[in-house]
């Protein structure tokens, strides 16, 4: 396991888990040949699995950014600090299948180290992360109470676990 980035990344989780539900983190996703998204998510978990830092990514089906999962597995996890809200509302409200959510939200890109998408420049924290495992939701599988709350129309998330390969802290925000 590397130590450095599950120090960093529990030394810090506190930045990601406040930021859960809402206002959410910004996840860059694509298709590994120029098609990116932004999406805001609310919903994820972080641990170790495989003996790797790892997060797990709730997307459903039925969104673009599930799509350019399945071209590309990789993705950015971004924290941004406070002032961010409408890029946020904007990311977590829009379809990138039709809009520029970059060019809409004014959210500058920085060059990823490892993964084939982009980090977000202003973020205060930023994983890049590879997929190693996909495990689809489905009504058998959940609590009538979830069910009821969360799935009415049959919309069901697919959990995505990924080793956090690159995590940076960038506190000046």
């Amino acid at each position: 396991m590397d130590q450095h980035i599950q120090q960093l990344l529990w030394n810090n989780i506190n930045i990601f888990t406040n930021r859960l539900p809402a206002p959410g983190v910004l996840m860059v996703c694509g298709n590994g040949q120029g098609r990116e998204n932004l999406i805001t998510l609310g919903w994820m978990t972080f641990g170790v699995a495989w003996g790797e830092p790892v997060v797990t990514v709730m997307v459903r089906k039925s969104r673009f950014s599930y799509e350019l999962l399945q071209q590309n597995p990789q993705f950015t996890l971004n924290a941004m600090p406070r002032g961010y809200e409408d890029a946020l509302r904007i990311c977590g409200s829009k379809s990138g299948r039709y809009a520029d959510k970059f060019a809409e939200t004014g959210l500058k890109k920085n060059s990823p180290s490892i993964v084939n998408v982009p980090t977000l420049r202003d973020a205060l924290i930023s994983m890049e992360c590879q997929i190693v495992n996909r495990q689809p939701m489905s009504s058998q599988g959940l609590s009538d109470l979830i069910n009821a709350k969360w799935y009415k129309d049959g919309d069901y998330h697919e959990c995505m676990t990924a080793v956090i390969r690159k995590f940076d802290v960038n506190l000046k925000g």
